[in-house]
């Protein structure tokens, strides 16, 4: 409702959510009220992370927070999909559904990937971002140029 609240003024014609329901019902919460339909797709889920969903940082091959963070990452995840793989899936489907006013739901990793790739970052950067619940963050497109309007806000 939060974000709703904040995105009242902003003008909005489709809104992508991940297959999540907590995507789907964010999405619901923060355009109730509006017209707008909601569309689930599954290039907008986080990362699969494989053996290790679920699993608490500690317990990641018993390392530390930085290490194992750097396994999900940058590492290869047995039974799950890498960090660039993710990336790839999230920003090409971006890409294919840039619309005017265009909102998409999703999770941390996929925002940062599409953060880094629109601001013209490397993917190595996605860590240096993170989302908080109840906030957005809006990047205006246009014309191949991007620019950062609004973060966590």
């Amino acid at each position: 409702k939060l974000v709703g609240e904040k995105l009242r003024d902003v003008p909005i014609t489709r809104c992508y959510t991940s297959t999540l329901a907590r995507a789907y019902t964010t999405a619901e919460l923060a355009l109730a009220g509006r017209d707008i339909e909601i569309t689930r797709h599954d290039e907008l889920m986080e990362q699969h992370f494989g053996i290790y969903e679920g699993l608490p940082f500690d317990e990641i091959k018993g390392r530390t927070f930085e290490e194992a963070l750097h396994t999900l990452v940058a590492g290869d995840i047995p039974g799950g999909e890498s960090y660039p793989v993710m990336a790839k899936r999230a920003i090409e489907f971006v890409k294919a559904h840039l619309e005017d006013h265009v909102l998409f739901v999703a999770h941390n990793g996929p925002l940062a990937a599409l953060t880094t790739y629109f601001l013209g970052l490397g993917l190595q950067e996605a860590g240096k971002f993170s989302y908080g619940q109840g906030t957005y963050t809006m990047i205006e497109w246009s014309e191949d140029f991007a620019k950062l309007r609004q973060f966590n806000a």
